[in-house]
């Protein structure tokens, strides 16, 4: 679907659909001309760019992006795909487009990748209200704050399959959340020093397939591609963030359980062992622990979560355990139960939100990748002595026991719950 336009500047009671778009070029006045053939309603849209490429646009893909961060007219930025070697697209903002100004003018793949923009842009199934009615706009007035991602579908199809929401936080690590009909991105963190080296930098950012498909997670969909997780309350974020944690702990400690059932159910355990097992099952410090065995989370960053954890407990005068994942355990205790002793700490807090947020990005932008033979020592005792599960043999009444455990799994699993 073409641009739309919402609200009848074309004094016309019919939709203004723009399903056709010409380019022309009269002695150096370049702008497209998009006509609604029904109410035969048109407007200009100038073409600021001092260049015209010849390349198909139909090898390129257009994803809108925004970002409250990233909004100057420089904040210009090449992407790379972590598994392939060639340059994937770029990613600027709409104000890119109007103005020939910025430092990367001449660099002869944006020059290209500009003008493809106005192409897939104005083809775009895009919505838009127009205050004043004039004969020429600018595209950054149809498209006002979106931030453009064009990507090449030659570098695609060296990927077995390109789907934007698998990179969907690898761009949000950068502040870049896909666009969803109206803009929800909020300033929640103070990321000037982070902004700052990235313009500084070589102005290239790279994108890694998440490992965990956020789609197919009602939750994580719901925070990452519909945007709840998109607020300035800093302990709100904390706490949505942590209930992913949450979540596999759950389904950790489900199938853990199914485990111990079966092996009871098949006389491999005697009650005394069923009850020990179950009990190991409440050490709410060990079962956060595992998430993190599935994914490897940057040295540097758990170090100065550690660091940090350490230096807000000390001046808080409680105590800390000295490594990466009680500090996760000890900061969701101090959240839970004592956040009146936080009062007047919301920069600390602040910092500590934020680096959590990139520990949980990383957990699932890597989750199940690291080998298990290099997994953390802290585990159950009993995983290294598991006997390979086999079919369950016909016992009496089954159902009854099973049901009686679940009931007990589930209330333990409301002890670890962060309240709303």
């Amino acid at each position: 679907m073409p641009i739309k336009i919402l609200n009848d500047i074309s004094s016309s009671s019919n939709e203004v659909i723009f399903s056709s778009i010409e380019y022309q070029n009269q002695d150096g006045d370049r702008y497209y001309t998009l006509t609604d053939p029904k109410t035969k309603f048109e407007i200009r849209v100038k073409y600021v760019p001092n260049f015209e490429s010849t390349r198909d646009p139909n090898r390129y893909e257009c994803i809108l992006f925004e970002n409250p961060y990233l909004i100057a007219e420089n904040d210009i930025f090449e992407v790379y795909e972590n598994s392939i070697t060639g340059r994937f697209g770029w990613i600027f903002p709409i104000s890119a487009l109007d103005s020939n100004e910025n430092d990367f003018i001449e660099n002869d793949s944006f020059k290209h990748y500009r003008h493809i923009a106005y192409q897939k842009l104005l083809e775009f199934d895009y919505s838009v209200n127009l205050s004043d009615t004039k004969d020429e706009y600018q595209i950054s007035e149809l498209f006002q704050g979106i931030s453009v991602c064009i990507i090449s579908k030659d570098e695609i199809k060296d990927l077995g399959g390109f789907k934007v929401t698998d990179y969907a936080l690898s761009f949000l690590v950068h502040g870049f959340l896909l666009f969803k009909d109206s803009f929800k991105g909020k300033k929640s963190f103070k990321k000037e020093i982070e902004i700052d080296t990235l313009r500084k930098g070589n102005h290239k950012i790279k994108i890694k397939r998440a490992a965990f498909d956020i789609t197919r997670n009602q939750y994580t969909n719901s925070l990452f591609v519909e945007h709840i997780y998109q607020t300035e309350n800093i302990l709100t974020k904390y706490i949505l963030l942590y209930q992913i944690l949450e979540q596999f702990i759950q389904e950790y400690g489900d199938s853990l359980l199914e485990e111990i059932i079966t092996e009871y159910q098949d006389k491999k355990i005697t009650k005394n062992t069923l009850k020990e097992r179950i009990g190991k099952l409440q050490n709410d410090r060990v079962l956060v622990k595992k998430p993190f065995e599935k994914a490897v989370i940057r040295a540097e960053v758990k170090q100065i979560f550690l660091q940090k954890c350490t230096f807000l407990f000390t001046d808080l005068n409680l105590s800390i355990n000295q490594n990466f994942e009680d500090a996760v355990y000890d900061l969701r205790n101090l959240v839970t139960h004592n956040y009146r002793a936080l009062t007047g700490k919301t920069d600390e807090l602040n910092d500590l939100v934020y680096l959590f947020e990139s520990i949980i990005f990383e957990l699932l932008i890597g989750f199940n990748e690291k080998p298990e033979s290099a997994a953390n020592e802290n585990t159950f005792t009993e995983q290294k002595n598991v006997t390979k599960k086999l079919p369950p043999k016909p016992v009496t009444k089954p159902e009854g026991l099973r049901e009686q455990l679940i009931l007990y799994w589930n209330y333990f699993l409301q002890k670890l719950s962060i309240p709303e």
